[in-house]
């Protein structure tokens, strides 16, 4: 399954988090920021990036191979893009 979609972000640095039962890949800003393409329990993965603000491209793909399907993304900002 892939999802794909612009959100409008102001600039920052964000955190991005999956939560998946299997694989999953994100990219953000068209940089690959999560790559846990193998199967697993349902489980979280966390990557920061900084981002310029504006539309930002957001994609994640995501494979169910038995039992439950879940599929969670969720994002947060957290300071600016100076880092800190």
């Amino acid at each position: 399954m892939r999802w794909a979609q612009a959100v409008n972000l102001p600039a920052g640095r964000y955190r991005f988090t999956t939560t998946t039962d299997d694989g999953v890949r994100l990219w953000v800003n068209n940089q690959q920021i999560i790559n846990k393409w193998f199967d697993q329990a349902n489980v979280s993965h966390s990557a920061e990036i900084n981002l310029p603000g504006g539309s930002v491209p957001v994609r994640m793909e995501y494979y169910e191979h038995t039992y439950a399907a879940q599929a969670h993304l969720t994002w947060q900002r957290i300071g600016d893009s100076g880092g800190g």
